[in-house]
């Protein structure tokens, strides 16, 4: 694969979220107290918060089940705009969109992009488990995923306009009798040192219908591997994935001052 990066500039781009997640050798001690302690030094910042089951490992967290089930804690920015996440062998750091546009993944223009914005917090992160339990977590593997919303009214209309907009999706398209199909169409496939997985969906949402796509890339750090260097590294990999998955003139047609609302 090239290292040069094949999107161009998207003025409408559909993104909805990225997460930037970072594994570690599960800290048994991180307990849902502990994390309370981390999210008061965080809540001017991070205000919101909220329990889930962890993403499981079932490897890794076999070792952490005890009296106490291990939980994922949220902690949810003042704008809504960011979440961390945290458990005992993972942080991540989502964007989420809201009333603000996205980001960009990269620093651009002098502004922090998403992956700057997770550096940080993950430093931040490291130095409070130093000085909680003496050491900072090491990490062992990134993940990166992205989700793309493309929504019917928004930037099509109709189902040729779908299989436009997603190519590999034109078959399933043209034998469709109700012209309101659903489908889900999943993809996984090693690559080095990690997955590439794909989902893409088709289906009601709100009374209009939602195409999703969503990509995602696991990545192990070897030896000397820079975390930050792997992120980037990925950002170019799911790059590539959505644009062979969506050409470079239908991108230009829907997502570049194309919306058709």
């Amino acid at each position: 694969m090239t290292t040069a990066d094949p999107l161009e500039h998207l003025d409408d781009a559909p993104i909805e979220e990225v997460a930037c997640g970072i594994g570690f050798n599960p800290i048994a001690a991180l307990d849902p107290l502990v994390v309370g302690s981390y999210w008061r030094e965080r809540a001017t910042d991070f205000p919101g918060h909220e329990l889930r089951t962890p993403i499981r490992d079932a490897a890794a967290m076999m070792d952490l089940i005890g009296a106490v089930p291990p939980i994922r804690a949220m902690l949810v920015s003042r704008d809504d705009q960011f979440v961390i996440q945290l458990q005992p062998d993972r942080f991540f750091l989502n964007w989420r969109r809201r009333n603000e546009g996205y980001p960009r993944f990269n620093k651009r223009d002098e502004k922090q992009g998403v992956l700057g914005r997770a550096m940080r917090e993950y430093d931040l992160f490291s130095a409070f488990c130093a000085r909680t339990f003496g050491d900072a977590p090491v990490p062992k593997s990134i993940e990166l995923a992205k989700i793309d919303v493309i929504r019917e009214g928004v930037y099509w209309n109709d189902l040729d306009q779908v299989a436009e907009i997603l190519p590999c999706l034109r078959d399933f398209i043209a034998f469709t009798k109700s012209g309101k199909p659903s489908l889900l169409l999943r993809f996984n496939e090693p690559r080095a040192g990690g997955v590439v997985q794909v989902n893409a969906a088709l289906g009601e949402s709100r009374s209009a219908r939602v195409l999703t796509l969503e990509t995602r890339l696991s990545r192990e750090l070897g030896a000397g591997a820079g975390m930050e260097a792997t992120f980037r590294e990925a950002n170019v990999e799911l790059n590539h994935v959505f644009a062979g998955l969506i050409p470079k003139e239908p991108r230009a047609k829907y997502f570049n001052k194309g919306r058709k609302s």
